[in-house]
């Protein structure tokens, strides 16, 4: 069956800069200010300010900086669907990006109190696959205890499915 619709404006130029953006990315930047001391003096500080973690929105904006014009919903289709190799490569590209950077985001701004810590917890749940319960595992199964007497009578059995003993 023939693909109906709109060719494709995906290029390996998309897959180049995506990699770069990935890169590039920093969790924070610092910004000069201005401090006025007690006295009256002042003196010239840096303050380091938090980035927003890397988004498609904001991989959109930068792929527009460097002169590709696609819809960011492209790039949310390229992202979900992985239809060709070439677009495959796009798709685990952004996700291994996300998946090395968020971390560093999410303890670089909670360390620096940019985040408060129940939305830190919860970004670390929902992105990063971290959960706080303890998983039980139900289906061991344990096999029975069997004490025979010298002639080879079963005596007992535990731990079997049947709470029922066996007596000679």
């Amino acid at each position: 069956m023939d693909k109906v619709g709109r060719p494709t404006t995906y290029t390996p130029k998309v897959l180049e800069y995506t990699q770069q953006y990935f890169e590039d990315f920093e969790p924070w930047y610092e910004v000069p200010y201005i401090k006025t001391n007690k006295d009256g003096s002042s003196e010239e500080k840096m303050e380091r300010v938090s980035n927003p973690p890397p988004s498609i929105m904001d991989l959109h904006r930068y792929l527009k900086s460097k002169g590709l014009t696609i819809s960011r919903w492209s790039l949310y289709d390229w992202n979900d669907t992985g239809e060709t190799t070439e677009i495959k490569e796009f798709s685990q590209c952004i996700k291994k990006g996300i998946s090395r950077i968020y971390p560093e985001i999410l303890q670089e701004n909670a360390i620096m109190g940019k985040y408060a810590q129940p939305f830190a917890i919860f970004a670390a749940k929902n992105r990063m696959g971290w959960h706080d319960k303890q998983e039980i595992d139900h289906t061991h199964h344990v096999e029975p205890f069997i004490i025979q007497n010298p002639e080879g009578q079963t005596l007992i059995t535990l731990g079997s499915q049947s709470a029922s003993h066996k007596t000679p």
